[in-house]
């Protein structure tokens, strides 16, 4: 787990984590952006696969369990599921409709924008993956610039199941993301 600079009491509630379970390391270092995080945690991780997810994310007890039992006969180097999210006032269905997801997709899914944000498991090969980008300038889309990078060589498998759910709050990057992609593009 890597604490990107959290200004609040995360780096003593990891410390709690890892104390219980002490196969967890906790990386903590000075705020660098998501695109330096996520690279740092990948290059620090010893799993044969790499969770992404921040802090405004909800995995549910079973969700490694869930990628694990596609994971064992498809062998996917990435792998998602579907989003809910959930505002101040309740929770919203997911974004993606369409039924039969089940399957691998190409960069062609990313071609309009990034439907997984960043709930994806990558397989740990970091030497065979492009990374995350670490401009700050680019923070918002990271994850859809490192997708559509890796996607030209590379499918994910896409679980037809919502198993993430995203927090939304005013703050938020992710509320953006889209139109600050068409403005850089």
């Amino acid at each position: 787990m890597v604490n990107d600079g959290s200004a609040d009491n995360t780096s003593e509630v990891l410390a709690a984590i890892q104390e219980k379970h002490p196969a967890i390391r906790v990386i903590n270092q000075e705020n660098s952006e998501r695109g330096k995080a996520r690279n740092k945690g990948w290059k620090e991780a010893k799993g044969e696969f790499v969770v992404f997810f921040d802090s405004e994310d909800l995995m549910p007890p079973e969700y490694l369990k869930e990628l694990h039992n596609i994971i064992v006969p498809k062998q996917p180097e990435i792998i998602c599921a579907k989003i809910v999210f959930q505002t101040d006032r309740g929770t919203i269905k997911t974004h993606i409709d369409q039924k039969n997801l089940n399957r691998f997709y190409n960069f062609k899914l990313f071609l309009k924008g990034n439907p997984i944000a960043c709930h994806f498991a990558v397989k740990n090969a970091f030497t065979e993956f492009k990374t995350f980008i670490e401009d700050r300038e680019l923070a918002s889309m990271e994850d859809w610039i490192f997708l559509l990078e890796n996607t030209f060589d590379k499918v994910v498998f896409f679980i037809d199941k919502p198993l993430v759910t995203m927090r939304l709050h005013s703050g938020q990057s992710m509320k953006q993301d889209y139109i600050i992609a068409e403005r850089k593009l």
